[in-house]
């Protein structure tokens, strides 16, 4: 049990000094808690380790080794199940798709994050997804594809009376209708 504490712990460091732009010490936690999770079988530290190393090595820009923790932490968090953080680790693998020029990949991968996103009740990570999938259709010329999913956002929005978010939907589309020529 104080391994598995311990292995909980290391992660927290991990997270801030990636706050600090302290890369290389945030993947030395993640690696130690990593690996501490794993020798105790704590399948939920090690998918936040993953997640902090994938968070790690993209703030040093080494895309290729973020996409492959951000994958696996996608894989353990489906299994746990964690809606939430599957949601967003498939958010940031779809982003590292696209930076390496896997454009079919990122949509098809960001589709997922949005199905699966549309099924839980936090509305934040339905609005991350949202986000990155028009501004995904937006950077491809798919003006009308990103209108359509900023409209969603803001049906959503209403429900859940968020104003903010209502508002930052409406000036998306009015981004987007400004690029379209409208």
């Amino acid at each position: 049990k104080a391994d598995a504490e311990q292995a909980t712990v290391l992660n927290d460091p991990g997270d801030y000094f990636l706050k600090v732009s302290l890369a290389n010490q945030a993947i030395e936690n993640y690696t130690k808690a990593y690996d501490l999770a794993e020798s105790v079988k704590r399948a939920d530290v090690a998918a936040q380790a993953e997640f902090g190393l994938g968070n790690g090595y993209q703030a040093l820009k080494d895309i290729p080794r973020a996409t492959e923790y951000y994958k696996a932490a996608a894989i353990r968090f489906h299994a746990l199940p964690n809606q939430v953080f599957e949601t967003l680790a498939l958010t940031k693998l779809a982003y590292n798709y696209t930076a390496l020029g896997d454009a079919d990949t990122a949509l098809s991968t960001l589709l997922q994050a949005r199905d699966i996103a549309s099924h839980i009740s936090e509305k934040r990570t339905q609005y991350v997804v949202d986000y990155a999938l028009a501004t995904f259709y937006r950077t491809r010329g798919r003006f009308e594809n990103s209108v359509e999913v900023f409209k969603e956002s803001v049906a959503r929005a209403n429900r859940f009376g968020d104003l903010n978010q209502c508002a930052y939907s409406h000036l998306e589309i009015a981004l987007s209708d400004q690029m379209m020529g409208n």
